[in-house]
């Protein structure tokens, strides 16, 4: 039996903090783990959630050699084309007042 395509992606994003990583990645373009910790996701949750979108292509993430480390992440491709369609979602709400 086919599993619903759109059912997994919903799963990954309607765990906490993945819409507000999204958000702000898409604000920001890039953004340290310590400017998440800031927003006031907790750090093993925060370390999870990272993991999650970044094993869905959603997120890169990118090391630097520097003390202390550094650590920056960013939409890929395909989160930017995803944040697009939150923007359509937005639009087709609008249009046929659903909310």
């Amino acid at each position: 039996m086919n599993k619903c395509k759109s059912a997994a992606i919903i799963n990954l994003l309607s765990k906490k903090w993945n819409l507000l990583i999204l958000k702000k990645l898409n604000d920001e373009k890039k953004v340290r783990f310590k400017d998440f910790i800031n927003a006031g996701i907790n750090p093993r949750i925060l370390s999870a959630r990272l993991k999650e979108l970044e094993s869905a292509k959603i997120i890169s993430k990118k090391r630097f050699n520097t003390l202390p480390p550094k650590t920056e992440y960013k939409l890929t491709p395909a989160g930017e084309e995803l944040v697009l369609c939150f923007k359509k979602l937005d639009s087709w709400i609008d249009k046929w007042k659903v909310l």
